[in-house]
């Protein structure tokens, strides 16, 4: 009777077409969900990422490195669920699938409907997978690069990395004879996976083309495209400028160098410097005692203000002045002597030379004219005088009268640290410019959030579904080929 069963069974298989198949076949990888607890799978799935979200949601999209990190995570779990969800399906049931071909079943209709169950499979964990991140903390808020919500544009990510592991499974699965065999050659599939996506980890030149074999590679590209990773701030800038803030050290400038820099006009901050106003007040007093003191003006105080004048020079000086001319013709008193003719003879009289040389006022010196008003007592002692110049002018004044030159070689040396030099050239501004330049060195066009960048590899992670459900469609047409048992 059963053998009966089994004949009708076998023919009615044979009369059934491809399409016919398909249908019969999900119908029971569905009932196999339900009555084998293959939704279990759903479970682990959203076990992993919380417990990957708990680890790695801290700095997810506020550093480069939280959402580098974060993303692979992410990557590693869509790999991890899709592999194995196919891993051992058509392995396990290996001799059954072989019977059946030789009863009439097509093997294109069995990968497909396994295809259809598997992608039905992938939404479901796909879609627990994101929420689960979500509910512990991964942001996935704003405006995605294909879709007006970026979340939606992450989902389909890691639906088509999901999709394409469980591919690249289900042909591993119709390449084995065993589970064993199965289990065995997953790792090291898994590891090549995660290590040669370049992504992550740095690979070497001589083998960085291998990426584009792997499923990670296009999948973590996009996401870091979708994320923007290429603009966040580099958190290991920050860490270390904490970590160096204490450093202490000590500074040696030259006297030529300080100078120089303090000349440096191109500089907007040397320029305020420059422009700043220097100055004091002082009484006449107090600048007569500085003056009168100090060695640095005995050269000052030497110079003469006044020659000796004698009674010949006065007289042949006034009787050269239009002044003098008026009166050297009036007469002196009833006398007819006139001005002109005793100036004559006070100035050529031999008898007279005496009194021509004859002081009438001594010589005086910057020194002794400061001595007579210090005597004199004036009020004007008690004046003030009000004095400003700028940095700048003071500066070059001693520079254009060489006063400077012998601190050329002469060293400042002072002791300080990296937190007060921040602190006084602007620590935000420093900052600013160093994250700047590490988002300059490490741009990676790999990560451009473009719309091109999202696409290609979209386009390659189904080009992976594609040719990993045709390979097993393949490998599957040779079961017949196994050795019988």
């Amino acid at each position: 009777m059963g053998d009966n069963n089994n004949a009708r069974a076998t023919l009615s298989v044979q009369h059934k077409s491809g399409l016919e198949q398909i249908g019969i076949y999900f119908g029971k990888f569905l009932r196999s969900f339900l009555y084998q607890n293959d939704w279990i799978k759903l479970f682990m799935s959203m076990l992993i990422a919380i417990l990957v979200g708990f680890a790695l949601s801290g700095d997810f999209r506020v550093t480069r490195e939280g959402t580098l990190t974060g993303g692979f995570a992410v990557i590693c779990v869509c790999l991890w669920n899709g592999m194995f969800n196919s891993i051992q399906v058509i392995c396990r049931e290996r001799d059954v699938v072989k019977r059946e071909h030789r009863s009439g079943m097509k093997i294109y209709a069995y990968i497909l409907s396994h295809f259809m169950y598997q992608l039905i499979l992938c939404v479901a964990e796909t879609f627990i997978s994101v929420v689960a991140f979500y509910l512990v903390g991964f942001d996935f808020s704003g405006q995605g690069i294909i879709t007006p919500w970026l979340v939606l544009d992450v989902g389909l990510t890691l639906l088509f990395v999901t999709l394409a592991a469980d591919m690249l499974s289900l042909f591993i699965s119709s390449l084995v004879k065993s589970t064993t065999a199965a289990m065995t050659i997953m790792p090291f599939v898994l590891i090549f996976q995660l290590v040669f996506s370049g992504g992550l980890f740095p690979l070497p030149g001589s083998v960085r083309n291998l990426s584009v074999l792997t499923i990670s590679g296009p999948g973590f590209n996009a996401l870091n495209s979708e994320f923007n990773v290429n603009e966040l701030p580099y958190k290991a800038v920050t860490d270390m400028m904490e970590m160096v803030d204490d450093v202490e050290f000590d500074v040696t400038l030259t006297g030529e160098e300080i100078i120089d820099m303090l000349s440096d006009e191109s500089n907007p901050d040397i320029q305020d410097l420059r422009a700043t106003q220097v100055g004091k007040t002082m009484t006449v007093r107090e600048i007569t005692d500085i003056v009168q003191s100090d060695d640095e003006f005995a050269d000052l105080r030497a110079e003469k203000i006044l020659d000796r004048i004698t009674l010949g020079k006065a007289l042949s000086e006034a009787s050269k002045s239009g002044t003098a001319n008026q009166y050297k013709s009036a007469t002196i008193g009833d006398t007819p002597i006139t001005v002109g003719m005793v100036f004559d003879f006070i100035l050529n009289d031999d008898s007279l030379s005496d009194v021509r040389n004859s002081t009438l006022i001594e010589p005086i010196t910057v020194g002794g004219a400061i001595k007579m008003l210090k005597d004199s007592g004036s009020n004007i002692l008690n004046k003030e005088v009000k004095y400003y110049t700028t940095i700048g002018e003071v500066l070059d004044s001693l520079k254009a009268d060489g006063e400077l030159e012998k601190y050329n070689t002469k060293t400042i040396t002072y002791h300080t640290d990296l937190g007060t030099v921040l602190d006084k050239v602007g620590r935000d501004e420093t900052m600013v410019r160093i994250e700047k330049e590490a988002k300059t060195s490490l741009y990676d066009a790999h990560y451009e959030a473009s719309k091109a960048n999202v696409v290609m590899n979209w386009i390659h992670l189904l080009i992976f579904v594609v040719a990993f459900t045709i390979a097993s469609i393949i490998a599957l047409l040779f079961v017949d080929k196994d050795k019988r048992g």
